[in-house]
């Protein structure tokens, strides 16, 4: 079987994008070995990167000869109208899609370009007559018009997997297609877990920062959505906070490279900051997060990579789609923006470390609901692709 991947990304500087594209293949991996079937995937993305490609086969056990990407991007007007034809004869080879749509973006919430590109491929897929699944995702929010298109889609789809319970009440009144709610597929992301003896004295609290939030959203359409809580208020006096404790060792942790350059900046400001190098693959960025006792973060799947490897972790939400993550594998506390002032979530933060342990084993037991909802993700997956492979 020939499966394209789309909203799926090898060489992207968001570790979390990477995350879902490595989880993803590592799972059909899984689905093709115990079911002695032949996959060969086509990985539709902007770009080819042959080194960030030869990473995702090392990372995740793939033969480098069963994977190819098709880059959807080009340089001239002429390089276009070749790259399109490419894609579609690639696109009508393939005997399914798999769409991730990035985990978050089948929305508006971004601006109407970002729905527009990832809607668009969607539509493309369905009028070649080729097989759409929608891998575990959130949907929406959307605007009345574009909750149209995306139900259009849906409903052509052969199989719909939502991430949380919202995203499906938000569609399901909308979709004859049954929507099936499982969980974020990087909670199976794999890492290396570190021995008691390695651990330093000093309490280690990771902060992921998000230059997204605190540069005021000036990014992606966030620009329009409006917060309680002060993104960069938060964090200066958060990290003051901790830095004056002697107790702990403050390790700013980025999950996006941007953010990287925003962790460096505050370290000028905050030199009792450790800033860890960024990292060259979600794998390597989750072994350094597990070795965390406490972790604050305001990128989604750098709270996903804590909360999986059963750390202490307070996410940032600045959507429903926090909530409805971690609301779905039971884990207890969310800061969402909306809540908060500044001072109160300062003082929440700060309780919430004082509970690190029982945070802890909140995190331990959300991993395993986080574990055995993917496990119903595989079993959805495998059985249509024993279906197609017997047709």
């Amino acid at each position: 079987m020939k499966i394209g991947l789309f909203g799926c990304t090898a060489a992207n500087g968001n570790l979390g994008c990477v995350a879902l594209t490595y989880a993803l293949v590592q799972l059909l991996e899984k689905i093709r070995s115990k079911n002695q079937l032949q996959f060969k995937y086509i990985l539709f993305e902007a770009e080819n990167k042959p080194e960030k490609l030869a990473e995702l086969c090392r990372e995740t056990g793939v033969q480098p000869d069963h994977i190819q990407v098709c880059p959807l991007t080009a340089a001239t007007p002429r390089q276009k109208v070749t790259a399109r034809l490419t894609v579609y004869r690639t696109l009508r080879s393939c005997d399914c899609v798999l769409d991730i749509t990035a985990g978050d973006s089948f929305t508006d919430i971004y601006g109407q370009k970002r729905f527009n590109y990832y809607t668009g491929f969607k539509r493309w897929v369905l009028l070649c007559k080729v097989p759409l699944l929608l891998m575990p995702q959130t949907y929406g929010p959307f605007n009345p018009q574009n909750r149209r298109i995306a139900a259009w889609v849906m409903n052509k789809c052969s199989l719909v997997l939502a991430r949380d319970t919202l995203s499906k009440e938000f569609m399901q009144p909308y979709c004859k297609k049954e929507i099936a709610v499982t969980t974020d597929l990087a909670f199976r992301l794999p890492y290396q877990k570190k021995l008691v003896q390695d651990r330093p004295d000093r309490l280690q609290v990771g902060i992921n920062v998000s230059d997204l939030l605190y540069r005021d959203g000036k990014e992606k359409g966030l620009r329009t959505v409006k917060f309680l809580l002060d993104y960069s208020q938060y964090t200066d006096l958060l990290i003051a906070a901790l830095t004056k404790r002697q107790d702990i060792q403050v390790r700013l942790i980025s999950h996006v490279a941007g953010d990287y350059v925003l962790a460096q900046q505050l370290q000028n400001r905050f030199p009792k900051v450790e800033v860890v190098p960024f990292f060259s693959n979600p794998i390597a960025a989750k072994t350094e997060i597990a070795g965390l006792d406490f972790f604050i973060g305001a990128r989604m799947h750098a709270t996903v990579a804590a909360v999986s490897a059963g750390v202490a972790t307070v996410p940032i939400g600045y959507s429903r789609k926090f909530r409805g993550l971690f609301e779905e594998i039971a884990y207890p506390i969310c800061l969402d923006m909306n809540q908060y002032t500044v001072q109160q979530a300062v003082n929440q933060t700060l309780y919430w470390l004082q509970e690190a342990k029982h945070l802890q084993s909140s995190a331990q037991l959300a991993a395993v609901v986080a574990f055995e909802k993917t496990d119903r993700t595989e079993q959805l997956l495998t059985d249509f692709m024993l279906r197609a492979n017997s047709k």
